[in-house]
């Protein structure tokens, strides 16, 4: 993950460690308070489908997603910037960290729970979803319906074709994402 864009100092404050007996990465799930809830299992295989791996395990069973990856440690940052960029992977919000952007939050799916958008209201500030591009706007503006009732909901969308099908804002690079949330739309 260092050769995409994954600092270490990132993975060392998320405690992201490497499995070598099955080519993954581990990493605890925090709950909003910092405490540790579960482990998640990610698998670098790039032909995971092929293997029968899945791409994503917890060990631990989690239920409803009522959490948001990364509040604990960046909750101020996201009342400073009275913003919460809301991402679908840790994956994402580790390379968003990396390049200094950590007002940030994932989701760990590509919706948003009601018990998620509770939290996130109750941050009072803005929100700015930045999902992969195989959710369409449509999709995004039915799970955000709840949301822009009692805040700014803004989306970012890949006007220019610039991502693949399955890429997340984030996969292309600094200036591509930088390109794609300047030219967010508000819901």
């Amino acid at each position: 993950w260092l050769d995409e864009g994954i600092s270490q100092d990132v993975m060392d404050k998320y405690q992201v460690k490497y499995n070598p007996m099955d080519n993954s990465a581990v990493f605890p799930i925090f709950d909003n308070s910092g405490n540790i809830i579960a482990v998640k299992r990610r698998t670098l295989h790039g032909n995971y489908k092929e293997l029968g791996i899945p791409k994503y395990i917890y060990y631990q069973k989690l239920g409803k997603l009522d959490f948001l990856y990364g509040l604990s440690f960046n909750k101020q940052n996201i009342k400073n910037a009275n913003n919460c960029i809301c991402v679908e992977s840790e994956k994402s919000l580790w390379k968003l960290e990396g390049w200094g952007i950590n007002n940030v939050v994932a989701v760990c799916t590509h919706n948003i729970s009601d018990e998620q958008i509770n939290v996130l209201l109750g941050l009072c500030c803005n929100i700015t979803i930045c999902f992969d591009k195989d959710v369409k706007l449509q999709e995004i503006k039915s799970i955000c319906r709840k949301l822009k009732i009692f805040t700014n909901v803004y989306v970012v969308i890949d006007k220019h074709g610039l991502l693949a099908d399955k890429e997340a804002p984030v996969d292309k690079g600094k200036e591509v994402f930088e390109k794609l949330y300047s030219e967010r739309i508000k819901l």
